[in-house]
C-alpha cells in the first residue's frame, strides 16, 4: 500500500513539473523519507442536484390534452346576450379567457368612474350644503334683528288700538310710537335687502363657478368650437333630464363629474346601438314561384286600391273584386 502511494506521489510530482526546494528549484525525483507522499486525492463524485419544487410543475401552453378538456367551461359575460351564446360557445378557452378578463376590466373602469363621480358629488353636495348653511345663519341674523325690533315694538305699544287718539290723549308716548314703528320697518326692509343681496352674490358666484368649469370640460374633451360645445351641453341637459337631474343640480357640476358623465353616456349608448343590431333581424328575400312573374307596379298599385275599399267599405262587390284580384283576374 506505502508503495502505491508513493507511485502516485511521483506521478503527481511529474505532472507539476517535479518536486522543489525551499528556493523553488526543481529536486530530485525521488522523494526522500523527510518528505512524506502526499495523501491520495479523492476523485470527485458526481454532484446530485435536487430537484426544485419548481421543477415538477406543469405549465399549460394551451396545446394540453386529456384532463384539460374537463375543465369546466367559463362563463359568458354578463353584458353579452343570449343571442351573443352561439357565439361564444365557437370560442376556445383560451379566448373565451382573454374576452371575460377584458369584459371584467371594463366594468371595473365603470364601475371606477361611477365611484368617481359619486365621490365627486358628495363633495361638491357638502361644499353647497356648508354654503346655504352659513347663508341661512346670516339670513336668520337678520331676521332676527327684524324680529327683534317688532318684539320691542308691541311689548311697548302692544295695547295701541288706535294710534289717532294715542296723539291725541299721549303726544310724547305718539312720538315714541312713530319712531318705533319706523325702525320695525327699517329692520325688515334691511332684513329683506339683505336676503336679496347674498342671493344675488350667490348667483353670481355659480356664474364664475360654471363658466371656469366650462372653460375646463372644453379643454378636456376638445370642444374647441362653439357648435360642439353646443352640442355637448344640449347632449348633457337632454340626458339629464331623462335620469332625472335637476338641472340645478347639473349646473353645479364640476368639470370633472361633467366628464365622468360624459363617459357614462357614451358606454350607454354604445350598449344600446350593440343591442339594436342585435335585434335587427334581415328581412328574407320574397320567395318567387317558378313561372310567376313578380307583380308590375301598376298591378301592386291596383291590388293596394282594391284592398284600401275593401277595408272602407265592406261591401260585397268590394270583398268580390278583392277576391277576384287575388285570384289573379278569373
Amino acid at each position: 500500500m506505502h508503495d502505491a502511494g508513493q507511485a502516485i506521489s511521483g506521478l503527481l510530482q511529474k505532472e507539476r513539473g517535479g518536486p522543489r526546494d525551499d528556493a523553488g528549484r526543481f529536486a530530485s525525483a525521488k522523494p526522500t523519507e523527510e518528505q512524506p507522499a502526499p495523501p491520495v486525492e479523492a476523485t470527485e463524485r458526481p454532484v446530485e442536484t435536487q430537484e426544485s419544487p419548481d421543477d415538477n410543475l406543469e405549465f399549460d401552453d394551451g396545446q394540453s390534452t386529456g384532463a384539460d378538456n374537463n375543465q369546466p367551461d367559463i362563463d359568458m359575460p354578463k353584458s353579452w346576450s343570449s343571442s351573443d351564446r352561439d357565439e361564444w360557445s365557437k370560442l376556445t378557452p383560451e379566448a373565451k379567457a382573454i374576452v371575460q378578463r377584458r369584459e371584467q376590466q371594463r366594468e371595473a373602469g365603470m364601475s371606477k368612474l361611477a365611484s368617481q363621480l359619486k365621490a365627486k358629488e358628495t363633495e361638491v353636495a357638502k361644499v353647497l350644503e356648508q354654503i346655504e348653511t352659513e347663508r341661512k345663519q346670516l339670513a336668520s341674523q337678520a331676521g332676527r334683528y327684524a324680529s327683534e325690533a317688532v318684539r320691542k315694538f308691541q311689548s311697548e305699544f302692544g295695547d295701541v288700538k288706535d294710534p289717532g287718539q294715542l296723539a291725541a290723549t299721549d303726544p310724547a308716548r305718539f312720538l315714541r310710537y312713530q319712531a318705533a314703528q319706523m325702525a320695525v320697518g327699517q329692520a325688515v326692509q334691511e332684513a329683506q335687502q339683505y336676503e336679496q343681496q347674498q342671493a344675488e352674490e350667490f348667483s353670481k358666484a355659480m356664474l364664475e363657478f360654471r363658466k371656469t368649469e366650462n372653460e375646463k370640460v372644453a379643454e378636456r374633451l376638445k370642444l374647441d368650437t362653439p357648435e360642439k360645445r353646443q352640442a355637448f351641453e344640449t347632449r348633457i341637459i337632454k340626458a339629464a333630464e331623462s335620469d332625472g337631474i335637476p338641472i340645478s343640480r347639473l349646473q353645479q357640476y364640476t368639470a370633472e363629474e361633467l366628464a365622468i358623465y360624459d363617459d357614462a353616456l357614451k358606454y350607454r349608448a354604445a350598449i344600446a346601438k350593440r343591442a339594436e343590431k342585435e335585434k335587427a333581424v334581415k328581412q328574407p328575400p320574397k320567395v318567387v314561384r317558378p313561372g310567376s312573374p313578380s307583380a308590375s307596379p301598376a298591378k301592386e298599385q291596383q291590388e293596394a286600391s282594391v284592398m284600401k275599399n275593401l277595408r272602407q267599405t265592406g261591401t260585397i262587390d268590394a270583398a268580390a273584386a278583392a277576391f277576384k284580384l287575388r285570384l289573379g283576374g278569373r
